[in-house]
């Protein structure tokens, strides 16, 4: 076996980082999407004419299933940070080798940051929108 290239290198760890940015951008779409057909249709049983007692018990399960769903978006979303950190501690043994041919394949600093902040701030705000019209959901009725 012939050891690989600093190019096959460099490429191996760059599609790493693509495909957990991949897995994380498919992780919060589909909760945006689920949760969306949450509201609408916590909203649809509050206009209902169902009894009061079944609008509370549909619209607290509902809510229930969207905090628990984003919890679970939140836990998924910290296991591929942590996978792209073990990424970026693999890339820094070979970049003082590697810095003079390739950048670095993902974004240092402040730009690394602030890359995480959406992906669980949205979770997180919708996890506190749940918890919100759960605590008003008896003045909606």
């Amino acid at each position: 076996m012939k050891e690989p290239t600093k190019k096959e290198i460099y490429d191996s760890i760059a599609h790493q980082i693509e495909r957990e940015d991949s897995l994380v951008n498919n992780r919060i779409n589909w909760f945006l999407v689920s949760q969306g057909f949450f509201f609408a249709a916590a909203g649809v049983i509050i206009d209902s004419g169902l009894e009061k007692c079944w609008k509370i018990f549909a619209t607290r399960g509902i809510a229930g299933i969207g905090i628990i769903m984003g919890v679970g978006v939140l836990f998924g979303l910290a296991g591929a940070e942590i996978s792209i950190s073990h990424i970026k501690e693999h890339w820094e043994r070979f970049e003082n080798e590697y810095a003079a041919y390739f950048p670095p394949p993902y974004g240092k600093g402040c730009a690394s940051i602030f890359g995480c902040v959406p992906r669980f701030l949205i979770p997180l705000v919708l996890v506190v929108a749940w918890a919100v019209f759960l605590s008003k959901l008896d003045s909606l009725f």
